[in-house]
């Protein structure tokens, strides 16, 4: 049985993943111009090519297989709509508060400092968690099913880059983050009591 979800829905999923990607494109060529220099980059191929490996093979797997696993359910279509938008809200704020630090690949800026505020406040990777919340929510949005894959290598894929991200920041922060990671979570914006 092959699921085609409304098309209301399709649009909205469509158009949070579109504003994302076109945000993160204006704000990479932004940065191309005006970030401060890298002053080091901390990250292994293997982490890229890993998470790739893992994407292309959701997708190498027959529809029949995916189509078992659909999953329409007004209420979880809801909810993943709402996951969609809220995720996309989430990752461009934290886009925002890191300005010209964004990189792409975790690495050290000159003059760099350790946000610890707006989105940063709530969870220690809001970028990853967005992403997290949009990918969930457009499984659920679309009825599952083929999005399970993509769902399963987008999660592995950030939490080898969260590893590495993490990594570099307790070496590039030292004690102010050991302190900032006994407060804040890193994915989900739940206080720490």
């Amino acid at each position: 049985m092959r699921y085609d979800p409304d098309p209301a829905i399709v649009w909205t999923v469509l158009g949070c993943w579109l504003v994302f990607a076109g945000v993160w494109i204006a704000g990479w060529i932004y940065n191309l111009l005006r970030a401060p220099k890298v002053e080091r980059r901390s990250i292994s191929p293997s982490v890229l090519v890993g998470a790739g490996i893992v994407w292309f093979a959701s997708w190498l797997v027959p529809t029949s297989v995916w189509d078992a696993i659909v999953l329409v359910n007004p209420v979880l279509q809801g909810i993943g709509i709402a996951l969609v938008i809220a995720g996309t809200a989430f990752a461009l704020w934290a886009r925002f508060t890191l300005g010209t630090m964004w990189t792409g690949i975790p690495s050290q800026r000159a003059g760099h400092r350790l946000h610890t505020d707006g989105p940063f406040a709530f969870a220690r990777h809001p970028i990853y968690t967005g992403v997290l919340a949009m990918l969930v929510g457009t499984a659920l949005a679309c009825g599952v099913g083929s999005w399970a894959g993509p769902v399963i290598a987008g999660a592995i894929g950030l939490a080898l880059k969260m590893r590495v991200e993490e990594k570099m920041l307790l070496d590039t922060f030292g004690p102010e983050y050991e302190a900032y990671r006994a407060r804040v979570r890193a994915l989900l914006p739940i206080p720490r009591f």
